[in-house]
């Protein structure tokens, strides 16, 4: 704990706090501080020993003692500069580390600061930059402390806070290089590395380490000319070019690499290098003059390179043949001498190989996708069908997205063990284990014609493996285009009915409602506001909300005002037990429709206040329908519950009273001209609303806390 350090003592200052922490027994190879943190080697991810160990172990020696022949001269150079700039400082810093299988060891590298903490001029910003400074680690790789290739070793104060995430990664040797390097450089953030030997350590093998090293020169020329090897420096530095800029960029790199093929072209078919500059200039242009506009013409300058899921490879080749072969025949039919036609012909294959691998570069250096999404939540997505495509593809090319795709759920047989859109297709019951090696906790449901009789079980069987389970739209929204594709959203009550929910059949309430004047009471709450909302669709003439509470007629009001600008409302504060209050709202506003929802519905608070329940439920629907009556409103519907049919408490017992009141005011009322009709209409559980018990359940679960069943 910095806390309790001594004073004077700068956090910062790695040398002078590797030291206390030493002298102190809290840190590196003290009993028994350091032995809390040793790992066990049978848990390593590259166990001593094993093939593995002893692959990754020779090509250390080999490459090692190779680069030692070259690097030698290097390190003179660099310990006589180091000791003529600063002659009473060593030439090497030494600092403990935490190694492999956190046993510690000291890393070597040239100084690039002072003693007293002041950094070298020129000297040590140059040998940062081109990393120099790390070349005396090639000894560390020779003592079996480090490897070429594997998690960089932590400082003292990053090791704790990397261990309680990530502490697996001290289970292979530490490296001069690594995946954390080669994608963000010196700029990476200590959660970046981490997540970075994370998935190194997925696939620690010798191909891994091997291309690794290949990208290691990229990454230090990019700090160079860049400013820092952070990917994402180079991208915003494309971005910042124009289209036509970016175009021209393209443009260079076909030509340049046109006559590059060309060049090859000579050697292949006559053995030697052109001899004449003219010649070679003259093949070279006439094939651009044709490659060019067919490039162009196959929209191979509009392509995002970045984007995933574009097949270029086949455009550039017809073009590389179609303007190869536009020069070759017609000197072929013309007998041209001095010219050597095959040439042409070797060429377009050479050409098409080299701009290809152009346009992979650009696409895998300067916009590295495993750099833009490692800290993105890994998922699986459950369907390889069109659906799963798009989505994948969605993911894949939008950085902004917080999900990467890592591979496909499907049942189809046919499908498992292919790959889609670079992602492989597994069987469903493989899902638990590539999820605990790959640290997967969501899945996607991206079928959305799925019954609810068949999504419910699915859902099911994915949670009780462990995992958070979403889902995209529904078909008719995204035929509607009301949704689109990628628009997730957390599984919901309607996701784990066994049925499909029925759509409402517009007519039916147009008939009572278009071109009239409607009101609903109760018109804030859960129930009542969605009747409202499906209400102002069907173009009334105007309506009326009445309702209780203030703040929910407030709420109501405002959204049917800002979604339905030209429909005329009255939002009118009142209780429906007030009769002179409904009279003068029924027939001062001349209703023709009401919509009775204005109840207590909360079983639990209207069994511990019966009365008031009674009062509201049932006198209210009295009062409601009498006014209604004497108004010669021409429909009343009582919204009521399921819960009346045999009630078994008092909330249900109170609605059950409420349909007789609706009859017995109906037969009242029989012989009136203008009588009423009156109807009622119950509803089941109607999930998510007011009384419900889902928002219940769904607060418990966020709060960690038991469901109250």
């Amino acid at each position: 704990d910095p806390a309790n350090w001594p004073e004077g003592l700068d956090p910062m200052d790695n040398q002078r706090v590797s030291q206390w922490l030493l002298g102190n027994g809290e840190w590196l190879g003290q009993e028994p501080g350091w032995k809390h943190y040793a790992l066990d080697p049978a848990t390593a991810a590259m166990k001593p020993g094993t093939w593995a160990w002893r692959n990754k172990r020779a090509m250390d020696l080999t490459l090692t003692l190779l680069g030692l022949s070259f690097a030698l001269p290097i390190m003179g150079l660099a310990a006589l500069a180091l000791k003529i700039s600063s002659p009473r400082d060593p030439v090497l810093f030494k600092q403990w580390r935490p190694g492999y299988l956190c046993k510690p060891f000291q890393i070597l590298k040239f100084r690039t600061m002072r003693v007293d903490g002041h950094p070298l001029t020129r000297l040590g910003r140059f040998l940062r930059i081109t990393s120099l400074d790390e070349l005396p680690q090639l000894f560390n790789v020779l003592k079996g402390e480090m490897s070429l290739v594997g998690p960089r070793p932590l400082q003292v104060k990053d090791f704790r806070p990397a261990m309680a995430t990530a502490s697996v990664r001290q289970g292979c040797p530490p490296g001069i290089t690594g995946l954390a390097q080669v994608d963000y450089g010196s700029a990476a953030t200590l959660a970046e590395r981490c997540n970075a030997d994370l998935e190194f350590l997925e696939d620690c093998s010798l191909l891994q380490g091997i291309g690794i090293l290949a990208r290691t020169p990229f990454a230090v020329l990019r700090t160079i000319f860049a400013g820092g090897a952070n990917q994402s420096v180079l991208l915003s530095a494309i971005r910042a070019l124009g289209r036509r800029q970016k175009q021209g960029l393209l443009l260079l790199t076909d030509t340049s690499l046109t006559f590059a093929a060309m060049f090859l072209a000579f050697g292949l078919r006559q053995g030697a290098w052109p001899q004449s500059a003219e010649t070679f200039l003259w093949m070279g242009s006439a094939v651009l003059c044709v490659r060019i506009p067919v490039f162009a013409w196959f929209g191979l300058y509009r392509l995002k390179l970045s984007a995933k899921g574009q097949d270029f490879s086949k455009s550039i080749i017809l073009g590389a043949l179609i303007s190869s072969c536009a020069v070759f025949f017609p000197l072929l039919i013309s007998q041209a001498v001095n010219t050597p036609r095959l040439v042409f012909l070797i060429e377009a294959p050479l050409a098409a190989i080299l701009i290809i691998g152009s346009r992979e570069t650009f696409a895998s250096l300067i916009y590295s996708r495993r750099c833009r999404n490692r800290l993105r939540n890994p998922v699986l997505l459950y369907g390889a069908g069109n659906v799963g495509t798009q989505l994948a593809l969605s993911r894949q090319a939008d950085e902004d997205h917080e999900f990467r795709p890592v591979a496909f759920l499907d049942d189809d047989a046919s499908k498992q063990g292919l790959k889609i859109c670079g992602l492989e297709v597994l069987a469903p019951n493989s899902a638990r284990a590539f999820a605990m090696r790959n640290r997967v906790d969501t899945i996607l449901l991206t079928i959305p014609s799925l019954k609810g009789w068949e999504r419910a079980p699915l859902i099911e069987r994915f949670q009780n493996d462990g995992f958070q389970v979403q889902t995209v739209p529904s078909l008719i929204d995204i035929v509607s285009g009301k949704k689109a594709v990628d628009d997730i959203r957390v599984i919901t009550a309607d996701d784990l009915l066994c049925r499909d929910s029925v759509s409402p059949i517009p007519a039916l309430l147009s008939a009572d409602v278009r071109n009239k004047v409607v009101c609903v009471t109760g018109a804030g709450g859960s129930i009542g506001s969605e009747l409202c909302r499906q209400i102002s669709v069907c173009a009334p003439e105007a309506l009326v909300l009445f309702e209780q509470s203030e703040h929910n007629l407030y709420e109501i009001e405002m959204e049917l005002g800002r979604r339905f600008p030209e429909l005329k409302l009255a939002a009118i504060l009142g209780s429906v037990c007030d009769r002179k209050r409904m009279d003068s709202v029924l027939q001062g506003y001349c209703v023709e429709t009401l919509y009775h929802s204005a109840a207590y519905k909360h079983v639990p608070m209207v069994e511990q206040n019966p009365i008031e329940g009674a009062r509201n439920n049932v006198l209210g629907t009295l009062t409601a329908a009498e006014a209604a009556a004497a108004a010669g409103v021409a429909k009343f519907v009582l919204i009521s519950t399921d819960k009346a049919v045999r009630p078994t408490n008092v909330m249900g017992a109170t609605k059950r009273i409420a349909e007789e009141v609706c009859a017995l005011v109906a037969r009242k009322t029989s012989s009136n001209t203008d009588k009423t009709v009156f109807g009622v209409v119950r509803f089941g559980n109607v999930l998510d609303s007011t009384g419900s018990v889902v928002p219940l359940f769904r607060s418990q679960i966020s709060r960690g806390e038991d469901l109250t069943v």
